[in-house]
């Protein structure tokens, strides 16, 4: 039975004994900063890959100057070669462009995750009471979130699972499938 298992009674013993910790009052302050610091670092990863893109360009458009000033006439096999080179800076080009879409999505991912963590640590700092099995799933909860951030997914995927298998009727049952499912987008 759930009432005599000797891991909700100790679980109930030390949530008796200690009240949830205080969330520590600059807690937003810090997540608009660590979120401007990403931003200020993707707008030097921005203008990095632009400067870079526009030195590609530049220096082979001295290349071919320097190259038509000095041969007087041009082959068609140096057209040719030079057609080439354009094209591959071209694909070079849109591949920074791509990295550089990857990377904004992913900072966009992150982001969202960070702000849905930020928020469901203020709605359950804020919420009422909760029952020893709702803090006993939040506590398992917890663990999943600690490995997610620490890239341990088998982990971290076990301990969500754990929360829905053992607790499927506490309210952060739900938060563990939506956990679950972004395991599965990612």
């Amino acid at each position: 039975m759930i009432q005599n298992d000797p891991l909700l009674r100790a679980l109930q013993t030390a949530d008796a004994a200690v009240g949830n910790p205080a969330p520590p009052a600059d807690l937003p302050k810090r997540v608009r900063r660590r979120h401007a610091q990403q931003m200020r670092s993707v707008k030097r990863l921005k203008v990095g890959m632009v400067v870079t893109t526009g030195v590609f360009v530049i220096a082979s458009v001295i290349l071919l100057h320097q190259r038509l000033v000095h041969s007087n006439a041009l082959s068609v096999g140096k057209i040719i070669q030079l057609q080439s080179q354009a094209d591959a800076l071209g694909v070079e080009a849109d591949a920074l462009e791509k990295q550089l879409n990857l990377a904004q999505q992913e900072q966009t991912r992150q982001d969202l995750r960070d702000e849905y963590r930020r928020q469901l640590a203020i709605d359950s700092h804020n919420a009422t009471e909760e029952s020893p099995i709702d803090r006993a799933a939040a506590i398992a909860l917890c663990e999943g979130d600690y490995y997610w951030e620490q890239q341990a997914r088998q982990p971290a995927q076990a301990a969500y699972q754990s929360v829905l298998d053992n607790f499927p009727h506490s309210h952060w049952a739900d938060v563990a499938k939506e956990r679950l499912s972004q395991f599965q987008m990612n």
